[in-house]
């Protein structure tokens, strides 16, 4: 089955609190004191797209629904996460931060290295949880 990503639609979608003029992925700090992942203003949603279809699916053990959870990727040495929009259709996803993530397993992490291995990219998705933990 293949999932779509799905924009936002106007500026009170909360999607937006994922993007900034930026062309590269981080986090700010949100009023609550706790890091939000920014997305690159040059991906598009063709990539976006890709990325998720590309991704490792991941529920939690109470999950039942027929379709994924989550999504992971990598794509230039950052861990997104994808979370459901509209459920069984469509995904958006953000920056994620490292082990310590919220969701996380530790398998998750061990699937990421391993695509990370594939992608040639270990060393920077290893810098990855380092530097966001």
């Amino acid at each position: 089955m293949r999932f779509s990503y799905e924009p936002k639609r106007d500026a009170r979608d909360r999607k937006i609190k994922h993007e900034w003029n930026e062309d590269h992925a981080g986090f700010v700090t949100d009023r609550a004191g706790n890091p939000e992942g920014k997305c690159p203003a040059n991906i598009d949603i063709e990539q976006a797209e890709a990325l998720l279809n590309d991704g490792i699916p991941d529920s939690p053990p109470e999950w039942f629904k027929e379709h994924p959870k989550y999504f992971y990727n990598i794509h230039d040495g950052v861990i997104y996460k994808a979370v459901e929009t509209n459920p069984g259709k469509s995904y958006h996803a953000y920056p994620c931060r490292g082990p310590r993530s919220r969701d996380m397993t530790a398998r998750m992490q061990r699937r990421l290295l391993e695509k990370a291995q594939q992608k040639n990219c270990l060393s920077a998705i290893q810098t990855w949880f380092a530097d966001n933990p």
